[in-house]
């Protein structure tokens, strides 16, 4: 049978549509499924590894250097002693440790 895929503007939405029987599955980020499966244990399955291997990424208002260089560098000092990787690795996500950077994702 086609395949037929519908578009949902949140990862709540795409939950919504497995849980009322609309969707069979839903493709949501790593971090997301482990969250869910967290909070809501031995309700989905996960079926598939991780598709892409982006980074994590944090948003603060353009123009606001300080604070953006001060969170940088206190994940950067996270990653260098290790604690990132250790928390990554709680939730499966290894994928996603980087050197933390400015506006390093750009894709």
């Amino acid at each position: 049978d086609p395949i037929e895929i519908v578009g949902t503007d949140s990862g709540a939405a795409a939950r919504l549509q497995l849980e009322q029987g609309r969707a069979q599955l839903a493709v949501q980020g790593a971090e997301n499924l482990a969250y869910f499966n967290q909070q809501t244990p031995d309700t989905y399955i996960i079926v598939l590894d991780v598709l892409n291997e982006q980074p994590f990424g944090a948003a603060v208002r353009k123009g606001n250097t300080a604070l953006a260089e001060a969170i940088r560098d206190v994940l950067q000092e996270m990653h260098d002693d290790g604690s990132m990787a250790d928390i990554l690795a709680t939730y499966g996500l290894e994928a996603g440790l980087r050197e933390p950077e400015i506006n390093g994702v750009t894709e």
